[in-house]
């Protein structure tokens, strides 16, 4: 019986989303014009953010060098190359990371308080490296919902054509009828 229901839920669903009316061409126009906007949006932040995470991810691996100040100051560098994109492009959460990761370091080559070089990476590690990273997967799950909106004003313009299609053929077999 509790399947029974289920179907029944679920034809009816299904009943009343096909019975919506088909949206007019205007609206799917910017529907999809919204959605380029919000999709070149994401791109461009993500790319500023990827750049972000490379920047942080050669500023780690410099940690790993057996020159302590040395690689401190090429892992400085590292972040300093793509920091100013981000504070203009990027968003706060990225420029936040980025910064927090270079504040690091540079207390830590001021000799704010003493320091190893595992000790350094861990925090680095956690401080920049994963809050990025949980950033940019974050802007990956957004783009694929774009992409699914995508195909949803994808399927709905092919039904909308088909619709369309199927009344000029109906109307041209009526006119040769006749």
């Amino acid at each position: 019986m509790r399947k029974l229901a289920v179907l029944a839920f679920v034809l009816l669903a299904a009943g009343s989303v096909s019975a919506q009316p088909a949206p007019s061409p205007e609206e799917l126009n910017r529907q999809m014009d919204m959605l380029q906007r919000e999709t070149e949006l994401l791109m461009d932040a993500i790319d500023v953010d990827i750049g972000a995470l490379h920047a942080i991810n050669l500023a780690y691996e410099e940690l790993f060098d057996f020159q302590a100040y040395t690689a401190i100051d090429r892992a400085v560098e590292h972040i300093d190359e793509v920091i100013d994109e981000v504070r203009a492009r990027g968003t706060g959460g990225t420029f936040f990371a980025l910064d927090s990761g270079r504040r690091l370091l540079l207390d830590a080559r001021r000799g704010a308080y003493f320091f190893d070089m595992n000790e350094l990476r861990l925090r680095l590690h956690y401080r920049a490296v994963h809050p990025l990273q949980r950033h940019n997967l974050e802007n990956l799950l957004l783009l694929q919902s774009l992409s699914k909106r995508s195909d949803e004003l994808e399927r709905t313009i092919d039904a909308y054509l088909s619709e369309t299609l199927g009344e000029v053929a109906r109307a041209s077999g009526e006119g040769i009828a006749e």
